[in-house]
C-alpha cells in the first residue's frame, strides 16, 4: 500500500525505502516497475544493524500500514525510538502502542486514501512531523524502556 500511496504523491520530492524480504517482493517490484517508482523506492532486503540503524537515521516518516494483526511490531518501537514520526494501520499491537496526533497516525487497515492524506500532512508540515518526532521519542523512553519493562515483569511475577 505504500507504494501505491506513492504512486498518489507525484508532486512531493520523496522516497520510500521498503526493509526486509519475503515472498511479497515480487510482486512489490512488479507494482513499482507499473507504477514507474524505480527511481523513487528501493527494496533493501534484509539488512544489517549498521544498515537499519542508518536508514532510520535518514526517515522523516515511518510507515507501517499493515493489513494483517501483529502483536508488537519490533520495528514500530525502533522507529519510535530513533524519534521518527509513524503512520500506522490502527490494528493489532500497533493501536496498543501510538495515540493518534501525540506521537502518531492511524489510518484503517487498506485505506489509501487515508494513507497518502497522512503522508502528505507530515511531509508538507514540518511542525507537525517535528512535534510526532519528539513525542515518539519520549513515548518509546517512558513506556518501552527495557530496563522498567523488565522490573514491571518480574513485580508482576512474584
Amino acid at each position: 500500500m505504500a507504494v501505491k500511496a506513492l504512486g498518489e504523491l507525484r508532486e512531493l520530492d520523496i522516497m520510500l525505502e521498503i526493509v526486509g524480504s519475503g515472498a511479497y517482493l515480487v510482486e512489490l517490484q512488479a507494482l513499482i516497475d507499473e507504477l514507474q517508482l524505480a527511481d523513487r523506492v528501493t527494496l533493501h532486503g534484509r539488512v544489517s544493524d549498521e544498515e537499519l540503524d542508518r536508514i532510520y537515521s535518514s526517515a522523516d516518516i515511518y510507515l507501517i500500514p499493515t493489513l494483517r494483526y501483529e502483536g508488537l511490531p519490533l520495528a514500530l518501537l525502533e522507529a519510535l525510538a530513533h524519534g521518527i514520526p509513524t503512520i500506522s494501520s490502527r490494528i493489532g499491537g500497533n493501536a496498543d502502542v501510538l495515540t493518534h496526533g501525540n506521537d502518531g497516525l492511524f489510518v484503517e487497515p487498506g485505506d489509501l486514501s487515508q494513507l497518502v492524506d497522512s503522508i502528505r500532512l507530515l511531509a508538507t508540515e514540518p511542525e507537525t512531523r517535528h512535534r510526532l518526532a519528539l513525542a515518539a521519542r519520549q513515548t518509546a523512553e517512558h513506556r518501552f524502556d527495557k530496563e522498567r519493562m523488565v522490573a514491571e515483569t518480574r513485580s508482576e511475577e512474584h
